[in-house]
């Protein structure tokens, strides 16, 4: 009996932590940005660099600035920090870029040279059309993940630069800057880098080993609808649960009890 007993409990664990493992999965494989959704801006006009300061301290409470989990086995190219990359739409953009140069040095070089230059136009003061496109083009340098289409939205950038003279004379710097940090990119290029797996070691201090200490503590996390404990809600939609399952037993009993005497008094009857 004790040898049943210790059998089942050893397939018991493996069981409950292949369950944790989906359930953690699946909870950050769910739509949306929870960050995003749990970030109270305020000012819809400010900077981008205060932005991305309020949601990596947002993240940051919500432990969204850990690696996954204790390890990885990711590309060498990959940097063992790329997890602090928390904008999920940057982050997914430096991997590209990493994809088709493999020098992660260089990657990081040009994605900072465009946040300084996104900071300075935001900066500047001008509405004309010179500064329409150049916003919009140098924003959109964040949704291209191919050399090419990063050129030519370089090449445009430059383009509107040359029609205006405060451009010219206040983000010509930047530009340049950004245009030598995308050579040197794209012709340091290592993506041999790419094709040689990496071990990354995190340690505990990762989002699984949080999520699982908090669940074990009975910490579920806090609602993204209306920031409450997700305990409190449980508990509420628990005893409604209760009492209507309680319910249910209680006249599936009443019924079915009497029904089985009644039908095992009159066996091989007409009612049986």
């Amino acid at each position: 009996m004790l040898a049943y007993v210790l059998k089942r409990i050893a397939l018991m664990l493996p069981t409950l932590l292949a369950i944790t493992f989906i359930a953690f999965g699946l909870s950050r494989l769910t739509p949306g940005d929870p960050v995003l959704e749990d970030l109270s801006v305020g000012d819809v006009n400010m900077s981008p660099e205060v932005y991305r300061r309020e949601y990596r301290k947002e993240a940051e409470r919500l432990g969204y600035d850990r690696p996954a989990f204790y390890c990885g086995l990711l590309p060498l190219a990959y940097p063992d920090t790329l997890h602090r990359i928390v904008l999920p739409t940057h982050r997914a953009r430096l991997k590209a870029w990493i994809g088709w140069s493999g020098n992660w040095p260089r990657v990081e070089a040009f994605y900072r040279s465009i946040q300084s230059g996104e900071q300075l136009l935001w900066e500047l003061d001008g509405h004309n059309d010179a500064f329409i496109n150049t916003r919009y083009h140098w924003g959109r340098l964040y949704l291209e993940s191919e050399a090419d289409r990063l050129a030519r939205r370089l090449d445009s950038v430059r383009a509107n630069v040359l029609q205006d003279s405060l451009l010219s004379a206040t983000f010509a710097d930047r530009l340049a800057a950004a245009e030598g940090a995308f050579a040197q990119l794209n012709t340091d290029r290592t993506t041999w880098k790419c094709w040689v797996p990496g071990w990354q070691w995190y340690g505990a201090d990762n989002q699984y080993h949080h999520w699982l200490s908090g669940m074990l503590h009975g910490d579920f996390g806090h609602s993204l609808r209306d920031q409450r404990p997700v305990a409190v809600r449980i508990a509420e939609a628990v005893r409604w649960t209760l009492q209507i399952n309680g319910l249910a037993i209680f006249f599936a009993y009443l019924l079915s009890i009497p029904l089985g005497v009644y039908a095992a008094a009159y066996v091989g009857k007409r009612f049986d």
